[in-house]
């Protein structure tokens, strides 16, 4: 890309946790990393028609601190 900075060239790599359905529905759920070293969760809803793709629904989720009416609810996992 001309006049692009490097670090925004590169895409998110991605790393499959887990993939669950039957049938024509399935989930996948994962993780993105983004060059800037941000790690977001990841899920898609896919919907399968005839053996081919036929829908997919993608949600993201950036990290962030639980709000403090929440906080008491939270245990952080290492």
């Amino acid at each position: 890309m001309v006049g692009s900075e490097d670090r925004w060239v590169l895409g998110p790599s991605f790393t499959l946790l887990r993939i669950e359905g039957t049938g024509d529905v399935y989930t996948f759920f994962g993780k993105a990393k983004y060059p800037d070293g941000v790690t977001w969760h990841v899920m898609s809803i896919i919907e399968v028609r005839s053996g081919k793709i036929a829908k997919t629904t993608w949600l993201f989720g950036a990290p962030f601190d639980p709000p403090a009416s929440r906080a008491l609810w939270v245990e952080r996992l290492t």
